[in-house]
């Protein structure tokens, strides 16, 4: 987002403002992981079948593990920080600095907070 040409250009330059309060309600109040595959079984007893299929136990070794697609960024916030300042120390510094200037004033100090 900080140096995207479809956000300069203009044609979805309108689009920004929401595109940066979305990713700052993200890094903020992260979305909790879930356990296990959201499948719980015990709520699907059956009385003829209750031994087996309350006691019927998922096979672990059949779940896929996590991928961490971006290994490198260890804390996102810090991540965010560093993006937006090379941007505004960059060529497009002076176009960022007017996107950025359309943040209230609670956004703009979550932003900075990052840095």
């Amino acid at each position: 987002m900080t140096a995207c040409e479809a956000f300069s250009t203009g044609s979805y330059h309108k689009y920004w403002h929401s595109s940066v309060v979305a990713l700052l309600k993200l890094l903020e109040i992260p979305p909790a992981p879930t356990s296990g595959d959201g499948y719980d079984q015990s709520t699907e007893a059956d009385l003829d079948d209750v031994s087996f299929s309350v006691s019927f136990a998922n096979l672990n070794t059949a779940k896929k593990a996590p991928v961490d697609f971006f290994p490198e960024i260890v804390d996102t916030r810090k991540y965010v920080g560093t993006e937006v300042q090379k941007t505004l120390t960059g060529a497009q510094g002076s176009n960022f600095r007017t996107y950025l200037g359309e943040l209230t004033g609670e956004e703009k100090s979550v932003l900075e907070s990052y840095a």
